[in-house]
Formats: C-alpha cells, sequence, structure tokens
C-alpha cells in the first residue's frame, strides 16, 4: 500500500528504507530519523543551528536523562521517538531540504495495528527516491 499521508505507524517495522539514495542496513525507525538528520547536517548545519532546525527535542550538549541519547556522529543529543513522530520529522526535513527518502514497512500482527499483517510505503522528498 502507498500512502499520500502517513497512517498509523504504531506496530510497525520498516523492511527497508532508503535517504538520499543510499539503503539503510537493518533499518528501524530511529535509525532512519538519524540518518536524515545526518543528511541535514551535511548541508552545513552543526551544533546550535542544528539543533534549532529539528522539531524533535534536541540538546547542543551530552545529555542522556530523559530518553535523550548522545549522539557523537551528529555531536548532540536527540530524544528517542515513536515511530509516527519519527517519520513526521523525517517527512519534514525531506521536504524542506529536497533529501528523498522511501521506506517499505510491515505492520505486526497485532490487533491495535492499523492494518494488521500488510506492508507499507511511504515516501517523501524529490522523486529520485
Amino acid at each position: 500500500m502507498h500512502f499520500d499521508a502517513a497512517p498509523g505507524l504504531a506496530f510497525t517495522k520498516p523492511l527497508a528504507a532508503s535517504i538520499n539514495g543510499k539503503a539503510l542496513h537493518s533499518p528501524c525507525w530511529s535509525a532512519l530519523l538519524l540518518t536524515m538528520i545526518a543528511q541535514v547536517k551535511t548541508k552545513g548545519l552543526s551544533g546550535d543551528k542544528l539543533v534549532r532546525e529539528l522539531a524533535i527535542p534536541a540538546k547542543v550538549e551530552r545529555y542522556d536523562e530523559e530518553g535523550f541519547k548522545f549522539r557523537p556522529d551528529l555531536g548532540i543529543s536527540v530524544q528517542g521517538q515513536s515511530a509516527s513522530d519519527c517519520w513526521k520529522e523525517v517527512e519534514r526535513l525531506s521536504k524542506k531540504w529536497a533529501i528523498p527518502v522511501s521506506v517499505k514497512f510491515w505492520w505486526k500482527q497485532n490487533p491495535k495495528a492499523q492494518y494488521p499483517g500488510k506492508t507499507g510505503i511511504l515516501r517523501s522528498g524529490p522523486a529520485s527516491a
């Protein structure tokens, strides 16, 4: 299933994902978000500027409490997000910075999942993803 607007992503697992034409190995929602942040960082943003660019909780200093984890590769601490919030921020950054992203995911066999057992695809940014 292809979606223009994100469906409920609770109880989902990414099966395959790419950002800016590069596949993510063993993708998960948080890795997708962190990879997108790294792509934005390559546009020349770091430290305060990078944190201000994000619409999720992030801090310039090393901070490992309240769900934050310091990411040495990014030089910032980022708070963990739900699958839906990860995608929302990935999509926002993808559109703003013209970074193509594609993710194929699967809803787990859970009665609370929106489409148990089905797969879906989300894309954002330039069509080259």
